[in-house]
């Protein structure tokens, strides 16, 4: 059987051999240590993962960051290896530091945006939406300009031949030319009755001779 032994005073007596002898008992004293099972790990639920994402996407879309960075933090300050091991348990807490995260994003969204005086902002940008309005204006006032040159060139030139052509012929039907009933274009001959329309001038008809005109070009409206 076992004796138990009851020590007073200072401990180191009782290697010296001052030691009061307790009343024995018939059985050891035992110590029974209660151990709980295990805690089972819980992962974060289909909500729960989807909530958390959808507050990472914030993030990046706030920060210019990375889907990774964010993940990375999130799994250093839990502990966890990835997200499918991290617990469930720490939802809230992961979701209080996304929160705050996305706060002071905005924060700092507003007060660069508010660096500047209002009025500033506005007359600036009032000034560049007249700028694309005018430099818009400006390059199809020169296109149609461009091509109203290019119409106008070429009627003067073909007016100018017209004109030479008919004097020629003027000048051959004056000296006893016998009456040609026909017109020229670039010492073509057309019959009467022709309408030559060239592009940018206004369309002519070749009109047959008169008593004392050849045939010659004339404007189709004025003939009809």
């Amino acid at each position: 059987m076992a004796e138990k032994v009851e020590f007073k005073r200072n401990v180191n007596n009782a290697v010296m051999g001052d030691i009061n002898e307790g009343p024995r008992q018939s059985q050891n004293n035992v110590v029974n240590f209660t151990i709980g099972s295990k805690i089972e790990f819980q992962p974060l639920t289909k909500l729960q993962r989807q909530d958390v994402t959808s507050k990472v996407k914030e993030v990046v879309a706030l920060g210019g960051v990375s889907p990774l960075e964010v993940y990375r933090v999130l799994l250093n300050n839990f502990g966890a290896p990835n997200m499918d091991a991290f617990p469930g348990g720490q939802y809230m807490n992961a979701m209080e530091l996304l929160n705050s995260r996305i706060a002071l994003l905005k924060k700092s969204q507003t007060a660069a945006a508010t660096s500047l005086p209002t009025s500033a902002l506005s007359e600036e940008t009032m000034a560049c939406r007249d700028c694309t309005r005018h430099t818009v204006k400006i390059k199809s006032m020169r296109r149609t300009n461009l091509g109203l040159c290019v119409a106008l060139s070429c009627s003067v030139i073909f007016s100018g031949w017209l004109f030479y052509e008919t004097k020629a012929h003027a000048a051959d039907y004056s000296t006893g030319t016998p009456k040609d009933e026909k017109c020229y274009i670039a010492g073509k001959s057309y019959s009467i009755g022709y309408i030559e329309r060239v592009r940018g001038s206004v369309p002519v008809e070749c009109v047959a001779s008169t008593e004392d005109m050849p045939a010659m070009w004339l404007p189709a409206n004025r003939v009809r």
